[in-house]
């Protein structure tokens, strides 16, 4: 402010340019500060995840010299182990919520629930594949269309569960290209 004080001083009929100028100032400060901000939390949390390894590293270095342990004591390793771990990772989640929207932030506290979270990885890896959604969705464009062209042709109205049933068809036919690609392709 006493910069913006002086200049005005010195240059009397110059008051636009002096105000932008001491505006600019500011703004560069700002984002200075917002750099600097930032720098901070992710030094953080590479100080979070560096802690987190070196625990993995220690844990298995414990579980691989106490091997001849009795099984009592490896399995406290292993819940000790585990209760850091995602004592870690929930802290980590925690901070990189707090830079969510509130809208966001709904969103992920149902997203991230531990049903909801297991049961989309088990149907991410079963049923609701790529390559059947893929060749699926472009068996019924082609089916829909060909379907569309017939009806309108003959006269005959267009059934939209047709369209479901071709759906259905070309999801079924990808899953069985891809698990024949896999027999075939895989050592």
């Amino acid at each position: 402010m006493s910069e913006f004080i002086r200049s005005k001083e010195i240059m009397p009929g110059n008051h636009e340019s002096s105000l932008e100028s001491a505006i600019e100032k500011n703004k560069e400060i700002l984002d200075e500060k917002k750099r600097h901000e930032m720098l901070e939390k992710n030094e953080t949390i590479k100080k979070s995840l560096e802690q987190i390894n070196e625990i993995d590293q220690e844990s298995s270095e414990d579980v691989k010299s106490n091997f001849n342990l009795d099984q009592n004591k490896t399995q406290e390793n292993f819940q000790e182990y585990d209760m850091m771990k995602t004592h870690a990772q929930t802290e980590y989640l925690a901070e990189i919520a707090n830079e969510l929207g509130t809208n966001e932030k709904r969103f992920a506290k149902i997203i991230h629930k531990p049903f909801i979270d297991n049961s989309s990885e088990v149907l991410a890896k079963t049923l609701i594949r790529p390559s059947g959604i893929l060749c699926g969705s472009i068996f019924t464009l082609i089916g829909s269309i060909y379907y569309l062209i017939i009806s309108r042709s003959t006269g005959f109205s267009y059934n939209f569960f047709v369209a479901l049933l071709l759906f259905a068809g070309g999801f079924l036919l990808g899953i069985l290209i891809e698990f024949v690609l896999r027999l075939i392709f895989t050592d």
